[in-house]
């Protein structure tokens, strides 16, 4: 969603104002023979289905009655770049948390409570009636008052309220079947107003993050340990949404400090090495001319006064520590020669503006 909301003020539009596509499918028969199937204007397109609404922050606004005509054919048009891949590890569904607790408020408010905070969204089937409506908005603690609130997580002005991590539901006759589709929050508490018939066990959270393999097992005989590792890991799959962020909520920034400092954590406990060198390739994707990594990547969300701070000490070394650090780990040196160059430039530039 190039247009979506990003960074702690929700900025549009960092990406451009336009979507498109680009995709290749290729099938290989037992004789070797490929097909290939690629996006062209003869694709068809259609913009009212039932997702009217869709922010990888915010959250969608569906109407679960409508169905998509696929009445317009694809445009053609021109990119100044090639987009790639990422070449990262797969974005997964894991862990699924059913049958939540319900909690009512002082105030009367029915509240899912589902036992573990986690970055990721939510499913549900009910029967209902056409034009109901079910409204969730996810969060992570309750106020002073023992009210549901999104407080915490929110930034607020008199011209946006960000990120708003809700899902608007409106149903269609009989069950209703649903999945976040273009949205992840982060949440263990959602605030569900309806005026359907509903059960907390129709409710299921699953928590998405990359698919880097656990390679840590813990456990000893003080249980606040135990519940220190297993909350480290948590905060770990909370925050790896393909590229490290500082949380799943507010800003969701590539901070390339918490990035750095984590890095030698995250490779005790998970098989580290692909996501640790797309996100280093991400770092000088982003890499300025005169060799100055920036403290965010990718740049997305970036308000203005952040650029002067790039180049800054804990943050853009990144580029260098987190090579430095996984070769150290794992001693695999080719980390270090296929970012020799990119690292080069980055100490010659910090050579220039610090001195020898």
């Amino acid at each position: 969603m190039v247009s979506g909301r990003c960074g702690a003020w929700g900025l549009k539009n960092q990406y451009g104002t336009q979507t498109k596509l680009l995709a290749q499918l290729e099938l290989c028969d037992c004789k070797g023979k490929r097909t290939f199937v690629c996006t062209d204007e003869e694709w068809l397109w259609s913009n009212d289905g039932p997702i009217r609404f869709a922010d990888n922050k915010d959250g969608e606004i569906v109407e679960a009655s409508r169905k998509p005509s696929y009445g317009g054919k694809a445009k053609k048009t021109k990119c100044r770049i090639v987009p790639s891949a990422s070449n990262n590890v797969l974005l997964k569904e894991h862990e699924k948390l059913s049958n939540p607790t319900l909690i009512t408020t002082p105030k009367g408010a029915k509240v899912l409570n589902f036992g573990q905070n986690i970055a990721g969204y939510l499913s549900f089937t009910v029967n209902a009636k056409a034009g109901q409506t079910i409204r969730l908005r996810f969060g992570e603690m309750f106020d002073k008052d023992g009210e549901f609130t999104q407080a915490n997580i929110q930034c607020r002005n008199k011209k946006v309220t960000t990120p708003l991590q809700q899902i608007v539901y409106t149903c269609k006759q009989g069950t209703n079947v649903y999945k976040t589709k273009f949205a992840i929050f982060g949440f263990q508490y959602v605030l569900v107003e309806s005026d359907v018939d509903w059960k907390s066990d129709n409710f299921t959270a699953i928590a998405v993050y990359s698919d880097m393999e656990e390679t840590m097992r813990f456990d000893c005989s003080h249980e606040l340990i135990n519940r220190f590792v297993k909350s480290t890991l948590w905060s770990a799959k909370n925050n790896h949404a393909d590229v490290p962020t500082d949380c799943p909520t507010r800003e969701r920034h590539g901070w390339t400090g918490d990035a750095q400092i984590f890095v030698n954590t995250a490779s005790y406990l998970f098989d580290y090495d692909a996501f640790a060198r797309k996100y280093v390739a991400d770092m000088c994707d982003g890499q300025r001319k005169n060799g100055c990594f920036r403290q965010i990547t990718p740049r997305g969300g970036v308000n203005f006064y952040m650029n002067s701070m790039d180049g800054s000490a804990g943050w853009s070394d990144a580029g260098i520590l987190i090579p430095y650090r996984m070769w150290k780990q794992f001693g695999d040196e080719r980390i270090l020669r296929d970012r020799y160059d990119d690292m080069k430039r980055f100490a010659l530039f910090k050579i220039k503006k610090l001195g020898k």
